[in-house]
């Protein structure tokens, strides 16, 4: 009788462990498969090329490091296209690290929105933010250096500004020199749903296989020793088990250091007036037409090295005539008359020994009427006889010559020939005016104005006969 319990008890322990780890791997494989059914829907994003590259660039990282289903692997990569969006619109000049930080801390929160904290360490964490950024700010940098060509000449400081600020963002990353330590639960092929169930049809298959084996040879035993055995009754109910939980696995090893980055390249710009960049030159000259623009760790002496592009553009037609302008308003001259009377009464256009007054008018022709002349005395009246006094100086004179030319002299030099005559004629155009003992012959002694091309006399008392000399 002992025996025969020892035997069942044996079976009871049997019964219970496998049936403990049947439990277990069926948990297992229903909480994969639950995993796996929740990721039905597949999200769709739409990049250019360079965001599809950079995307996948993203991806790449990722899977060397932690393990991660294709969606959230998806998000990640998104959040890090939205991001280098956002950079090329904001029309920033230089890259700080105040930019870098807020950049890593974004992609941090796209990190810990699809892992587990038992995935990922803390400083785990921070490693893939700061690497991510780094795929970023290479992207950026890239497209700078494509896009570079569209620029003008005047912008080449500040696009070599902005460039260094990204290589010196790329520069800190790289020096952080963080070793990325990710414990990743499970790293291999990854198991779809119809092998999971295949497993798990196997599995019970081999638990049923392996109790009916033991229960049959339990039973021949006890039948060995007793002979036939009828059923017993059912037992009573056991007692819960107790849980145990393992010891805590340790730490993966770190991984192995990174490869060392390429060096940074630098822009270089040259010009030239071919398009093949022959004689090409590294300041612009009034000949040069084309840029070109290298990008390598020093200037290159080829010109086929550089990418050229016309930057001045070709002499265009010549416009049309304009419109002709309005007419302008004739000209205004100033006339001078002589007269004996205050009224310019008998005027006449040259100065006699009665006349007294003289007058003036502004206009495009000379006016035969007086009252059109302001009129002013130029002679005073006749003194009171005064005592002898001792003899004076010779008393000055107007005199008055006419010229053709505004100087006295042909040509209108200062070298001319005299050409001064004391009445006008129908060519002479400039009055001299003189004041002097005796006329004076040399026409630079005189003050000379024009008075056009008429001169009028008035033969009666108003003035209203009136002649013409052109």
């Amino acid at each position: 009788m002992e025996k025969m319990k020892e035997l069942m008890k044996k079976t009871s322990v049997i019964a219970v462990v496998i049936a403990f780890f049947a439990v277990i791997v069926l948990a297992v494989i229903i909480n994969v498969k639950s995993a796996a059914q929740e990721e039905s829907t597949t999200v769709v994003y739409e990049y250019t090329a360079e965001e599809q590259e950079l995307a996948e660039a993203v991806r790449t990282y990722l899977a060397e490091y932690v393990i991660l289903e294709d969606a959230k692997s998806m998000e990640v990569a998104n959040e890090a296209v939205q991001c280098y969006r956002t950079i090329l619109a904001a029309g920033i000049t230089k890259v700080t690290d105040e930019h870098t930080a807020a950049l890593a801390e974004k992609m941090r929160s796209a990190l810990e929105q699809v892992t587990l904290p038992e995935q990922v360490t803390d400083i785990g964490m921070n490693a893939l933010a700061d690497g991510i950024c780094e795929i970023i700010w290479d992207f950026v940098l890239e497209q700078l250096e494509r896009n570079r060509l569209a620029y003008e000449a005047e912008y080449k400081g500040e696009l070599e500004y902005l460039t260094e600020s990204i290589q010196s963002q790329i520069d800190e990353l790289k020096n952080k020199n963080m070793a990325v330590s990710i414990s990743a639960n499970v790293k291999g092929e990854a198991i779809t749903a119809e092998d999971l169930e295949n497993r798990e049809a196997d599995l019970l298959s081999k638990i049923n296989r392996e109790l009916t084996g033991i229960k049959q040879d339990i039973w021949n035993d006890i039948e060995n020793e007793y002979g036939d055995v009828e059923d017993g009754k059912d037992g009573k109910d056991g007692k819960d088990g107790t849980s145990i939980t393992g010891p805590a696995g340790s730490s993966g090893k770190a991984g192995t250091d990174g490869k060392d980055g390429k060096d940074g390249s630098s822009v270089h710009v040259r010009y030239s007036a071919s398009s093949t960049g022959s004689g090409m030159t590294t300041s612009p000259t009034s000949t040069t037409k084309y840029i070109g623009v290298y990008a390598g760790t020093s200037p290159s002496s080829n010109p086929s090295d550089y990418k050229w592009s016309q930057y001045v553009g070709e002499s265009g037609k010549d416009g049309s005539d304009g419109k002709d302008g309005s007419d302008g308003q004739d000209g205004s001259s100033v006339y001078v008359r002589y007269s004996s009377s205050s009224t310019g009464s008998g005027m006449t256009a040259n100065p006699t020994s009665e006349t007294k007054y003289m007058g003036i008018y502004t206009g495009t022709s000379p006016s035969a009427n007086p009252r059109d002349y302001t009129w002013s005395q130029y002679v005073g009246a006749s003194g009171k006889d005064g005592m002898d006094g001792s003899d004076g100086k010779d008393g000055l004179s107007v005199f008055y010559m006419f010229s053709e030319y505004p100087n006295g002299r042909q040509g209108g030099t200062s070298g001319g020939t005299v050409s001064m005559q004391e009445t006008p004629t129908s060519t002479t155009k400039y009055m001299g005016v003189a004041r002097a003992v005796t006329a004076p012959s040399a026409p630079e002694e005189y003050t000379w104005s024009k008075y056009k091309d008429y001169i009028i006399y008035s033969e009666t008392e108003n003035g209203e006969t009136t002649v013409y000399i052109n």
